[in-house]
């Protein structure tokens, strides 16, 4: 095992070496060296939070996240039992969501983010407001994603109240497609600037508008429903998804 106390200024600056290396070719090689360095630390230590967080670091850079991360819960407990501070376990969650992103694991990110969010308080939510941002937007550009009501009461995403982003959260959450369509008149530059497909967004708000009028309504009358979400291709899709519950 190796003495944290005596080598955490060498562990550093072999940490620093390989992220540095792992721009070329050798970057599957300085994934499997930091594994092997976590490994040789004591498990109480520290010290193996900061060669973690370098291993993350060259994982996003060779798209190998998958192989240093699967499981929320368990980073979780192994950060708590280490009693690692708030603020470099957000510095971790946050680069991890990134390498999720670049990995287009959009699921596992949008938990990363949401527990990200989490971290915060009502004193200091306003410091998250740029992770608030990223997290609605990834949430709603991720085609498999359509509960949203769960980033409402996180207080970062309720600092953003009276932001067009947080309205436009709020339509996805509660309004039909005819608030979205609304909205996006009156703020076409605004979803552009998001990088979010508008063709995209009408395809959820009308699968969210199905399932409120289905909720709403023990009977399915086809005129209203056909109005509300203003194409019939939608139907034969939320059939199928109505009858597989």
């Amino acid at each position: 095992m190796i003495n944290p106390v005596e080598s955490e200024g060498l562990v550093h600056a072999f940490c620093d070496k390989l992220v540095k290396a792992s721009s070329n070719r050798m970057g599957v090689l300085c994934v499997r060296v930091l594994q092997n360095l976590y490994e040789a630390i004591n498990p109480n230590s520290a010290l193996r939070y900061d060669v973690y967080y370098n291993l993350v670091k060259v994982a996003l850079k060779t798209d190998m996240i998958t192989s240093v991360f699967s499981d929320l819960t368990k980073l979780k407990t192994w950060l708590h039992d280490l009693e690692i501070p708030i603020p470099r376990v957000q510095k971790l969650l946050r680069l991890l969501h990134e390498a999720l992103i670049e990995n287009r694991q959009s699921e596992l990110a949008s938990k990363v983010m949401i527990e990200l969010l989490s971290t915060y308080t009502e004193d200091n939510a306003s410091q998250a407001r740029d992770d608030a941002h990223r997290c609605i937007v990834s949430c709603l550009a991720d085609p498999s994603t359509f509960l949203l009501d769960h980033l409402l009461p996180l207080k970062p995403v309720r600092f953003l109240e009276g932001e067009l982003i947080h309205d436009l959260l709020t339509i996805f959450v509660a309004e039909k497609l005819s608030a979205y369509l609304q909205f996006y008149q009156a703020n076409r530059d605004f979803i552009t600037s998001l990088g979010l497909s508008h063709e995209q967004n009408m395809h959820k708000m009308r699968l969210l508008t199905l399932v409120q009028m289905a909720e709403s309504q023990k009977g399915l009358v086809m005129t209203p429903i056909v109005a509300s979400c203003r194409a019939w291709r939608i139907l034969p899709r939320f059939c199928r998804i109505t009858c597989s519950h």
